[in-house]
């Protein structure tokens, strides 16, 4: 798993982002998997019609740069992560905090509200 250091146009942490659209997740799933330090792939990389793309993200796939920028947002503890490579993910994603567009947690949960 690595991050992409640019983060795509329509990153659901953007305030522009499409309300509400997290596909079948809610703000409250998203935050707990990044709290987790789960990983949260970024979903214009992943192709989801296929049905091994979680076995091939979990291999290649590329971590949400928005996502890792919204776990130093909410103070989301390292004792949580749960991968190597989101530990580090989050460390080399700080290089481009102030290029990432991120909502805090409150707007994050009030812009996708369904």
């Amino acid at each position: 798993m690595k991050f992409i250091s640019e983060q795509c146009k329509v990153c659901p942490f953007r305030k522009k982002s499409a309300p509400g659209w997290l596909g079948s997740y809610n703000a409250g799933d998203v935050f707990r998997a990044i709290w987790k330090g789960l990983p949260f792939f970024c979903h214009s990389k992943i192709n989801y019609k296929n049905k091994n793309w979680e076995e091939q993200a979990m291999k290649n796939g590329k971590l949400c740069t928005g996502g890792l920028v919204f776990a130093k947002r909410i103070m989301a503890p390292d004792r949580e992560i749960q991968h190597d490579q989101i530990r580090s993910a989050r460390k080399a994603a700080l290089v481009y905090e102030d290029q990432i567009e991120c909502m805090t947690a409150q707007e994050f949960s009030e812009h996708h509200k369904r």
